[in-house]
Protein backbone atom coordinates (compact mmCIF):
# COMPACT_ATOMS: atom_id res chain seq x y z
CA UNK A 1 0.00 0.00 0.00
CA UNK A 2 1.69 2.99 -1.05
CA UNK A 3 1.45 6.60 0.53
CA UNK A 4 -1.26 7.55 -1.53
CA UNK A 5 -3.39 4.81 -0.54
CA UNK A 6 -3.35 5.62 2.94
CA UNK A 7 -5.26 7.86 5.56
CA UNK A 8 -3.14 10.56 7.38
CA UNK A 9 -4.02 11.98 10.67
CA UNK A 10 -3.23 15.40 11.35
CA UNK A 11 -2.36 16.93 14.75
CA UNK A 12 -5.41 18.60 16.17
CA UNK A 13 -5.41 21.78 15.97
CA UNK A 14 -7.52 24.38 18.48
CA UNK A 15 -9.41 21.07 19.27
CA UNK A 16 -10.14 19.98 15.90
CA UNK A 17 -8.82 17.05 13.82
CA UNK A 18 -8.40 16.20 10.54
CA UNK A 19 -7.01 13.61 8.31
CA UNK A 20 -6.55 13.63 4.62
CA UNK A 21 -6.17 11.43 1.49
CA UNK A 22 -5.36 11.28 -2.15
CA UNK A 23 -8.12 10.98 -4.33
CA UNK A 24 -7.27 9.03 -7.35
CA UNK A 25 -10.10 9.96 -9.25
CA UNK A 26 -9.90 13.66 -8.85
CA UNK A 27 -5.90 13.56 -8.61
CA UNK A 28 -5.88 15.85 -5.38
CA UNK A 29 -5.33 15.76 -2.11
CA UNK A 30 -8.38 16.07 -0.11
CA UNK A 31 -8.66 16.79 3.85
CA UNK A 32 -11.80 16.70 6.19
CA UNK A 33 -12.49 17.93 9.61
CA UNK A 34 -14.25 15.84 12.45
CA UNK A 35 -15.11 16.62 15.90
CA UNK A 36 -12.18 14.75 18.44
CA UNK A 37 -14.58 13.65 21.32
CA UNK A 38 -16.19 11.17 19.29
CA UNK A 39 -14.88 11.11 15.57
CA UNK A 40 -17.94 12.10 13.98
CA UNK A 41 -18.11 15.22 11.51
CA UNK A 42 -20.20 17.71 13.51
CA UNK A 43 -20.50 19.76 9.81
CA UNK A 44 -18.92 19.36 6.43
CA UNK A 45 -15.52 21.03 6.27
CA UNK A 46 -13.30 19.82 3.52
CA UNK A 47 -10.21 21.27 1.49
CA UNK A 48 -8.35 19.57 -0.59
CA UNK A 49 -4.84 21.03 -2.92
CA UNK A 50 -2.67 19.18 -5.75
CA UNK A 51 0.37 19.76 -3.20
CA UNK A 52 0.80 16.92 -0.41
CA UNK A 53 2.99 19.52 1.82
CA UNK A 54 0.25 22.19 1.68
CA UNK A 55 -2.21 20.14 3.64
CA UNK A 56 -1.83 20.72 7.03
CA UNK A 57 -1.07 24.18 6.40
CA UNK A 58 -4.32 24.14 4.74
CA UNK A 59 -5.84 22.34 7.61
CA UNK A 60 -4.81 25.52 9.88
CA UNK A 61 -6.29 27.98 7.64
CA UNK A 62 -9.79 26.15 7.23
CA UNK A 63 -10.23 25.79 11.17
CA UNK A 64 -9.76 29.20 11.53
CA UNK A 65 -12.16 30.47 8.88
CA UNK A 66 -14.28 28.24 10.29
CA UNK A 67 -13.93 29.58 13.94
CA UNK A 68 -14.55 33.07 12.61
CA UNK A 69 -17.56 32.03 10.23
CA UNK A 70 -19.37 30.17 13.92
CA UNK A 71 -18.29 33.85 15.81
CA UNK A 72 -20.17 35.44 13.26
CA UNK A 73 -23.26 33.69 12.65
CA UNK A 74 -23.36 33.92 16.96
CA UNK A 75 -23.10 37.64 16.40
CA UNK A 76 -25.83 37.45 14.02
CA UNK A 77 -28.49 34.92 15.25
CA UNK A 78 -27.63 35.48 18.61
CA UNK A 79 -26.89 31.92 19.76
CA UNK A 80 -24.31 29.47 19.67
CA UNK A 81 -23.79 27.46 16.49
CA UNK A 82 -23.31 23.64 16.84
CA UNK A 83 -23.36 23.21 20.04
CA UNK A 84 -24.50 20.72 22.37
Amino acid sequence: MGKRNTIHKLPEYKGYSAYYYYDDEDKLWVGRIYHSADGEFTDMVAWHDTEEYLMEYLFHEVVDDYISFKKQMEYKYGKPVNRK
